[in-house]
């Protein structure tokens, strides 16, 4: 992502914790996205449990994007779709790349350490 103060090992715990959450909660996926320097782009950093290729579309997604993503992010706040249906009313574009029953949430993290430019 462009920031030299984060090393391999960071990116290697960043890993590692998704994939134990992911474990531990019985998610089938997870991923972690980043706000890009200089842009207001969400860029998927770290992925747990599906194939590169079937998230591209989702690999960087505009702040201001109608979603469920983005709308965490802007409203700083958790954001639950329980259900297919749910997503196709409350985000119709979305889920039109999203023909599954399934169940997400996106949430904005908080920590001691912020990551790219949310430092």
């Amino acid at each position: 992502m462009g920031d030299d103060s984060v090393t391999s090992a960071d990116w290697a715990s960043l890993e590692q914790t998704l994939g134990g959450t992911v474990r531990r909660t019985g998610a089938v996926a997870a991923g972690v996205y980043l706000l890009s320097p200089g842009e207001p782009v969400l860029g998927l950093t770290a992925l747990c449990g599906l194939p590169t290729r079937t998230v591209a579309p989702w690999w960087r997604v505009a702040v201001s994007a109608a979603g469920p993503l983005s709308e965490a992010v802007r409203e700083d706040r958790l954001v639950w779709v329980g259900r297919q249906e749910d997503m196709a009313r409350l985000y119709p574009n979305a889920a039109a790349g999203l023909p599954y029953q399934f169940a997400m949430a996106f949430a904005p993290l908080h920590g001691t350490r912020r990551w790219g430019p949310w430092r």
